[in-house]
């Protein structure tokens, strides 16, 4: 199942939405991967797959919002 915005912000750490640009993403993503490496029974592979649906869905949104303002830049340089 698929995980909120919120919840995704939330998990990787994030105050605001500004806040989660594609470096942060990567950055917290790294952070919380390594902090719950699961090694010698300590760490939690829980918590990787949560930071890890939390920077895919933050990569998504990302996306989607370039690519909507990619059309918007088109669409106002056809409008006379």
């Amino acid at each position: 199942q698929r995980i909120s915005k919120n919840e995704a912000l939330q998990v990787l750490n994030f105050k605001s939405e500004s806040e989660a640009t594609a470096d942060a993403i990567e950055r917290q993503y790294e952070k919380y991967t390594e902090a719950n490496q699961v090694r010698n029974n300590t760490g939690s592979f829980y918590l990787q797959s949560k930071v890890y649906r939390a920077r895919e869905l933050l990569q998504e949104f990302i996306q989607e919002e370039k690519r909507q303002r990619k059309e918007q830049q088109q669409q106002e340089e056809k409008s006379p």
